[in-house]
């Protein structure tokens, strides 16, 4: 959908759910370091334009002019994005409503972990730490070099866990540079694709940790799935990673591009037992009350039909 598309709306009420910048910027869809978009793009970094008035100016512009007269309300999953949405000049007037990604708490939730890495081929006796993404490599946001060297700092600490570590991987084609699968620093298993929601919730399940070491993305899917399942959770802080994980309560937020402090998370969360039973308990209490899709969609109710549901959501 372009902005000429979007100006047929008039007239009508809107509600656009934002799944990344895009509509507020005059064409990128994560901005990085760039806040041009809080004013009217152009100079594009991404294009590596100096020009004020480029192809991102000319895209913001037209955006403005669709957007006369909507009557649109803002719907952010997370508190980031819609922080982002409140500091543009396009969207920067809107009414912005802050309604989570709902995920499906019933099948997504904490399973038989034995059984689960018996049915795919996963060690028992290992630590497994988890890692999903697609494009993991052809995408820079995706952390891939993060993890690579979050990997590493943690090849060289003392085991103190009880249990040696083991990555496990899922996602896209290719999650690593051709010739580097063999070799990283832990010993590793490829998943491979997996479409099959209760395949998902297994292989959550079969692990101790996932990590997320994105650098900048929304409210990602496999965060929310991993709480959901009891899964603790390794990130950096940003972006609305902060949302889904709560720091030493249901995983670790290390800062930014810090990947020592990722790996003493992913330390902290798998050595000693206890902490992670609580871990693993509090994430899926979490995920039952904020982000099931039955609550969510409660909110979207609220937000549709304020009359009928008892007010808008806030």
């Amino acid at each position: 959908m372009g902005p000429r598309d979007i100006a047929r709306l008039r007239g009508r009420r809107v509600f656009w759910r934002l799944s990344d910048i895009w509509p507020f910027s005059g064409g990128c869809h994560y901005p990085g370091d760039c806040t041009r978009y809080h004013e009217s793009c152009g100079a594009c970094p991404m294009l590596g334009s100096g020009r004020a008035h480029d192809l991102s100016r000319l895209e913001w512009r037209a955006k403005r002019r669709a957007y006369e007269g909507l009557d649109l309300t803002v719907v952010a999953p997370s508190r980031w994005i819609g922080d982002c949405a409140r500091a543009s000049s396009l969207f920067g007037g809107r009414p912005v409503v802050h309604i989570p990604t709902g995920v499906e708490t019933d099948i997504f939730r904490p399973r038989d972990k034995a059984l689960a890495r018996e049915l795919l081929g996963l060690p028992r006796d290992r630590r497994i730490v988890l890692f999903g993404a697609l494009g993991a490599t052809a995408d820079s946001r995706k952390g891939y070099r993060y993890l690579r060297d979050t990997l590493k700092h943690l090849a060289a600490r003392p085991e103190r866990s009880g249990a040696a570590l083991h990555l496990a991987v899922f996602g896209g084609d290719r999650w690593a540079p051709k010739g580097e699968e063999g070799r990283l620093p832990l010993p590793a298993s490829w998943i491979g694709r997996l479409h099959d929601r209760i395949a998902l919730a297994l292989l959550y399940s079969a692990a101790d940790v996932l990590v997320a070491p994105f650098l900048e993305d929304n409210l990602p899917n496999v965060v929310l799935e991993a709480a959901a399942c009891g899964l603790p959770v390794a990130a950096f802080d940003t972006g609305g990673l902060p949302d889904a994980v709560r720091h030493q309560e249901t995983g670790w937020l290390a800062p930014l591009r810090d990947s020592a402090s990722l790996a003493e998370g992913i330390a902290w969360i798998v050595e000693d037992g206890a902490r992670h039973a609580a871990l693993s308990a509090a994430a899926r209490s979490v995920a039952e009350r904020t982000f099931s899709i039955d609550g969510c969609a409660r909110e979207w109710l609220r937000l549709l039909d304020p009359a009928a549901s008892g007010g808008a959501p806030a």
